[in-house]
Parts: structure tokens; sequence; C-alpha cells
């Protein structure tokens, strides 16, 4: 009896994302889903077994946030830790979504701007005080709150300039006769 087409590029598929799952897996998880026949029964009994509650994760995530701060990171540095660690926690956080397509509230867009302001406001937070107070001080008084994007490339400019500025007194000193 011949198998059809459909039935052959079905099990062929199956068999590349089993393939798939067991090598990305850990080595010491392999034996708990070898003799597992299908993608879907893999990826079941992995999930059981191993899948973390959100609410740890969460706070977890959380808990690097309020601790994150700038310290002896440059800016880039810094504001790439903390879009990392926010762009995670979005994964697991639930956000309200209208679907009653009449909707005058436009809730996505305000969630999302909710979001984005905790993000700016979180950067802000984690810069290092004697460095960026003073910008900080002007950002904040702005009337709409810039942009995240906006906000990182002032501070970036900031820290540029003051690195000129730093080794352009640097020179100087050098230059100074000895005394």
């Amino acid at each position: 009896m011949k198998m059809p087409l459909s039935y052959k590029l079905g099990k062929m598929i199956n068999s590349m994302i089993c393939s798939g799952i067991f090598n990305i897996i850990e080595p010491k998880l392999r034996s708990s889903i070898a003799y597992l026949d299908t993608a879907e029964l893999m990826w079941s009994n992995l999930k059981k077994c191993y899948a973390m509650a959100n609410a740890p994760k969460i706070h977890k995530l959380k808990a690097s946030l309020v601790d994150c701060k700038q310290n002896d990171m440059d800016v880039v540095e810094f504001y790439s830790k903390v879009l990392s660690l926010w762009n995670e926690l979005e994964g697991y956080i639930w956000r309200p979504r209208c679907t009653c397509k009449k909707c005058e509230y436009n809730i996505g867009t305000q969630v999302t701007q909710l979001f984005e302001g905790e993000k700016t406001y979180q950067f802000l937070i984690g810069l290092n005080d004697e460095s960026y107070s003073n910008i900080r001080t002007q950002i904040l008084t702005q009337e709409p709150l810039p942009s995240l994007d906006k906000i990182f490339h002032v501070v970036s400019q900031e820290e540029t300039h003051k690195n000129l500025m730093i080794g352009r007194e640097d020179k100087a000193r050098m230059l100074l006769p000895w005394r």
C-alpha cells in the first residue's frame, strides 16, 4: 500500500522538528524524550517537567530591573542591559487587548505607552547620579517626556562630551611644566 504524499511530508517534518528539539536541549534532558515518537509528545513532556511558572521569573526580572544601575558601564552597555531585561519581561506579561473592533479608548496603544514610560524611568533611575543628574533633571522637566530612544541619544552625547573634556584636561595637565 502506497502512503499519500501528505503523510510522508508530515512524517518528514515531524522527524526534523524532533531532531531539532533533541539537539537543542541540554544533553542531560535528552533521555527523558529519546523514545517519544512525535514532536508534540516531546514538547508536552518537556513542558510538564521543566516549565517554570511565570511568577518567579517575573519576580526575578523585576528585581533585576530594580537593582540595575549603570555603575562602571558606559551608557550604551547600560541601555542594552535595561532593554534586554525589559524585552525578556515583556515576554511574560499579559497585555490587555480590545477585540470589539470599535474601541474608542485604544487600550493597546495606552498599555504600550505605559510600558515605554516605565522603561524610560528605569533607564533614568539607573544612570550614575554624579555623571548624569543634571541631564536627567533637564529630561524630566520636559512635557511630554521624550521617547526612550531620544533620551538615550541625549545621554550618550553627554557621555561623549564628558569623555572628550576629560581627555582635554588630561592632555593639558601633561603639557604643564613640571613644578
